[in-house]
């Protein structure tokens, strides 16, 4: 096998001394071998990072994105003297056996290509200044037109809630529209793969055909398949496929508010559903103590939580008048009111009859204890409440049903989500294999 060699073509990144080299290598291999599910390289992916992190490297989370990188990264590599060698070494071992790996492919192409230009220019040039001008020329990237450019930048500009990364939002979002249109122009022409990720989305049909020019650009034709894919009509297929995603990202956000303990605490449950907290756990509890200040608290706290509270109370009585319950509620008070003045006055005249004593009034008191009591609930059973209620709340929030305190789009279209369970997955795995054992 050739020998490894210091020389390299300007910019060139050394890929091949890096720690990581074997790791990224076995990654674009996977992902080569399964493009149509990428979650079977997930191993190689999580290996990859790790040993990215320790390096002191950074890499996108998302598999089509490292797919992307790693694709970036050997092609470089195959513009290395190094990288040039062992690709050839990589062919003429194919010749033999008829095989060429899948990784080595697109990398190879770059190589074969590099190399039939140089045996062309020693043929055909015989000075060295014109074969380097041809090189350059030929080694110059596509790009897009300077009207192109000048149009979408200029559309673009003038949308109003158009997203900027924080770096920028400062100057571009808030300023005026060439300040915008400036932006957009740079990063068009510096970087059209990264513009097609931020706004391939708000692109019109007409505006992607000017894209063509750049066909061969992998992270290009990734993006355009991307915003391609998003505009037709999805197949059941995909539509199953995406409402299970959905429920999946919107469980393990769902958990993440669980382990914040503020989203699905008391409070702010009662703040979001004030009549579903009374009617599950509200009307047991002594509302007196809401009203209280609290230690530490200060007078100006105290007005502003008692204010907050009474606009509370005034929702749930709102709901109960819409259910038709406050009337009903009214109506039993008044009866049991007279019930108690008609068992006060037959309990007046017994006393009368009976020289004065006072029993029967002490009884009724006992009584009315008794009820007070019956209709309490004990800790625990005001604990079971409170869950049954906790539960409902979840339940609400995985239906979608949360839309006024949750952004759902930003939940439905965050990829970071799906971590979570493939990380499940491996732990469950994991716990399968020990148990088996």
């Amino acid at each position: 096998m050739a020998t490894r060699s210091s020389q390299s073509y300007p910019g060139a990144a050394r890929i091949s001394d890096s720690p990581c080299y074997p790791q990224y290598t076995a990654s674009l291999k996977c992902l080569e071998e399964f493009n149509s599910d990428k979650s079977k390289c997930q191993e190689h992916f999580d290996v990859y990072k790790e040993c990215k992190k320790k390096e002191g490297g950074s890499v996108r989370a998302q598999p089509e994105q490292i797919f992307i990188q790693l694709k970036r990264e050997r092609t470089k590599y195959v513009l290395t003297v190094t990288g040039m060698h062992e690709c050839l070494r990589t062919l003429s071992l194919a010749e033999r056996d008829g095989s060429l790996p899948m990784y080595w492919k697109i990398p190879c192409k770059v190589a074969i290509a590099a190399r039939a230009r140089d045996r062309t220019d020693r043929k055909t040039e015989k000075g060295s200044g014109g074969r380097e001008e041809r090189r350059k020329e030929e080694m110059q990237p596509p790009r897009m037109s300077g009207e192109a450019i000048e149009a979408i930048s200029s559309r673009l500009s003038s949308i109003e809630d158009l997203y900027f990364p924080r770096a920028i939002q400062p100057e571009a979002s808030s300023s005026s529209s060439s300040q915008r249109k400036s932006a957009l122009h740079d990063l068009l022409s510096r970087d059209p793969a990264l513009f097609l990720e931020r706004y391939g989305a708000t692109l019109t049909d007409d505006e992607l055909q000017h894209f063509d020019a750049l066909k061969g650009d992998y992270e290009v034709d990734w993006h355009l398949k991307r915003v391609q894919v998003s505009r037709r009509p999805p197949t059941a297929e995909e539509m199953r496929s995406r409402s299970v995603k959905v429920k999946n990202r919107r469980r393990a956000y769902l958990s993440k508010l669980i382990q914040g303990g503020q989203y699905f605490s008391e409070e702010a449950m009662r703040e979001r559903e004030p009549y579903l907290h009374h009617e599950y756990v509200g009307k047991f509890q002594d509302p007196t103590g809401r009203s209280m200040s609290r230690p530490g608290e200060r007078w100006s706290e105290t007005l502003m939580r008692r204010s907050e509270e009474a606009f509370l109370v005034a929702k749930i009585k709102g709901e109960q008048e819409r259910l038709g319950i406050a009337r009903e509620q009214e109506e039993e008070e008044e009866e049991e009111e007279e019930e108690e003045e008609e068992e006060e006055e037959e309990e007046e005249e017994e006393e009368e009859k009976n020289g004065g004593f006072d029993d029967g009034k002490d009884n009724a008191g006992n009584g009315t204890e008794l009820d007070a009591a019956e209709k309490a609930l004990s800790p625990g059973e005001i604990q079971d409440q409170m869950e049954q209620f906790t539960q409902l709340m979840q339940q609400k929030f995985l239906a979608g049903e949360d839309s006024q305190h949750m952004d759902y789009s930003r939940i439905d279209n965050d990829e970071t989500l799906d971590d979570h369970w493939l990380r499940q997955v491996n732990e469950d795995a994991e716990e399968k294999y020990f148990a088996e054992d």
